[in-house]
């Protein structure tokens, strides 16, 4: 049933919600890195996209890529990690990793570590 608004009303429609869509994204609630085939709405789409995220998209690929490249068997530490209470603006406080070991450029494995 639909009910008329109060012009001096003020609406909010936040797209955050969409995100964690169980009929789009198995498992939303899970982190996944490797997730494929995810079209989320982090950045906006249409007119009111972000119009840096083109460049924060290859800065995150690139420093993702080469952190994954130095970390031996990295994994959360609690999963799910703690997310932030804002319905604006969802995601993790924070990710706390464990990690086997770092390696340097070209050298096995260093010490082992927890970040």
């Amino acid at each position: 049933m639909l009910e008329a608004v109060d012009q001096a009303l003020r609406v909010g429609c936040p797209t955050v919600a969409g995100n964690w869509d169980p009929a789009r994204f198995p498992e939303p609630d899970r982190f996944d890195p490797e997730r494929r085939d995810n079209q989320h709405l982090g950045f906006g789409s249409g007119i009111p996209s972000c119009f840096g995220a083109p460049l924060a998209r290859i800065e995150a690929q690139v420093a993702f890529t080469a952190l994954v490249q130095r970390l031996s068997q990295p994994r959360l530490v609690v999963d799910p990690p703690p997310y932030r209470p804002s319905p604006l603006l969802r995601g993790p406080e924070h990710l706390v990793i464990a990690v086997e070991g770092i390696r340097t450029r070209g050298e096995p494995l260093a010490h082992a570590a927890q970040w």
